[in-house]
């Protein structure tokens, strides 16, 4: 009873934190959110449309300029889509995790950090987030019941995912047709040839949109992006996993360190988030050690499916991240880049702890004390790191 109370309080809390600091963002905006923000603030779409010159995708700007057209200001439409993406959270982290009760999971995602440090910037990541966690919610459902609604509705968000990042051809779209060949009701041939039919639908739009790209520029992302820039050590393999690293250190253990470009040139030693990175990894293996001795109850195609997925949207997002930045020629890997995945590793930390809590239903006090320890102190270090920040931001207002 306390904790239908106190979690969904938490939850609260955390959202209010999250607001605080995303009205407290003083940044300068980055290129592309001011080419974000010219094409909303173009009056006539088709314009707009042609001035994009199709270096990205349309549907994040898109999104922008609907909401300049029926007056909601631009500096919210992110706010609003990461309150749609809360919402999005808990049926799903019921589905995901059904033992836990997803208001804690809603509570840490809220009062993290980078939240408002990158929905600050007007860019895609905003949009790929909520439309990316729709993409597990029915990659689920046509697993565990292979209906037509639930893969034409599957369809449709992928196809918006490309639509919004193309990253998301190299990311999502082979891992949901991996998953749709390999689980689910069906035959092993049907499953194949629907995971082949959901690749092709929602890679279609996104085909014509690029190969429009090739006709009119010469190619087929908009731009040139294997020419060579002004940082290729920053970009080459081994200053990708620097980056990653450092990003990762700040986003997750120095929460009151914004882990943008120039404070990833910085770098920050602090003590006080070395000590949180040390507690922090200590428990990640005390936890991983519980899980994989815990045997739980098998939930089915579904559970099978998300022991898939989970980890693909996770540590798949940054292990494909790193081949494609190597490959190409993109920006410096910051927070940014690396946000969109941050949600997955919450929910498979969700689904880690549901599964030691079935497999250990009659003595879970042990078993579960080192996922209690690790939430404990993410909250606080993450609720404590953006309190600092809103400070800092506040007092030199």
């Amino acid at each position: 009873m306390i904790e239908r109370v106190v979690g969904p309080a938490a939850t609260v809390l955390a959202c209010l934190l999250f607001v605080a600091a995303f009205q407290l963002q003083t940044a300068p905006l980055s290129p592309q959110s001011l080419a974000n923000r010219h094409f909303a603030n173009t009056a006539d779409y088709t314009t707009a449309i042609s001035e994009l010159k199709r270096v990205w995708p349309p549907l994040y700007p898109s999104v922008l300029w609907a909401a300049e057209a029926v007056g909601v200001p631009l500096h919210l439409a992110n706010a609003l889509l990461f309150f749609l993406t809360l919402a999005v959270l808990y049926p799903l982290g019921r589905r995901v995790a059904p033992e836990v009760n997803p208001a804690w999971a809603i509570a840490l995602y809220a009062a993290a950090g980078f939240n408002a440090f990158n929905l600050h910037q007007l860019v895609a990541e905003a949009l790929l987030v909520p439309l990316a966690l729709g993409v597990l919610v029915y990659t689920a459902r046509c697993v565990e019941h292979g209906r037509d609604r639930d893969y034409a509705c599957l369809c449709a968000l992928l196809a918006a995912c490309c639509l919004t990042r193309y990253f998301a051809l190299a990311w999502l779209v082979p891992l949901v047709g991996l998953t749709l060949a390999l689980r689910g009701v069906r035959s092993t041939r049907a499953r194949v040839m629907r995971a082949a039919a959901v690749v092709a639908v929602a890679c279609g739009p996104a085909a014509l949109w690029m190969l429009h790209a090739r006709a009119t520029t010469g190619f087929f992302t908009g731009m040139e992006r294997f020419v060579p820039r002004g940082f290729e050590a920053q970009t080459s393999l081994l200053g990708n996993i620097s980056h990653i690293a450092r990003t990762f250190f700040l986003d997750f253990f120095a929460p009151r360190f914004d882990a943008s470009h120039a404070s990833l040139a910085v770098g920050s030693a602090d003590p006080l988030a070395l000590a949180v990175a040390a507690g922090v990894l200590s428990l990640c293996v005390w936890c991983a050690v519980v899980a994989i001795r815990s045997e739980a109850p098998d939930a089915g195609n579904t559970s099978g499916a998300l022991s898939l997925v989970l980890p693909g949207l996770s540590v798949g997002y940054v292990a494909v991240l790193l081949l494609v930045w190597t490959v190409g020629n993109n920006d410096p890997i910051h927070s940014r880049f690396l946000y969109p995945s941050y949600v997955f590793f919450l929910l498979g930390g969700m689904h880690l702890y549901s599964h030691v809590k079935t497999a250990h239903m009659n003595t879970r006090g042990a078993a579960t004390r080192p996922f209690q320890a690790l939430y404990a102190l993410l909250l606080a270090s993450q609720a404590g790191g953006t309190l600092l920040a809103i400070g800092s931001a506040g007092g030199g207002a």
